[in-house]
């Protein structure tokens, strides 16, 4: 990710956020099978929480 701007940004924000939206519908044990592999695709973002 050589360029970052902001609008680059908010569409990864709009798009983290359904996600997260989408994956709460989700059972928990999916929800944690999902997650995890988002922490692998994204380490970064479990730092921040």
């Amino acid at each position: 990710m050589a360029v970052w701007n902001p609008c680059v940004h908010q569409l990864m924000v709009r798009a983290i956020g359904r996600w997260k939206w989408m994956t709460s519908k989700l059972a928990t044990r999916r929800m944690d099978v999902d997650l995890e592999d988002y922490q692998k695709v994204y380490p970064e973002r479990r730092l921040q929480g």
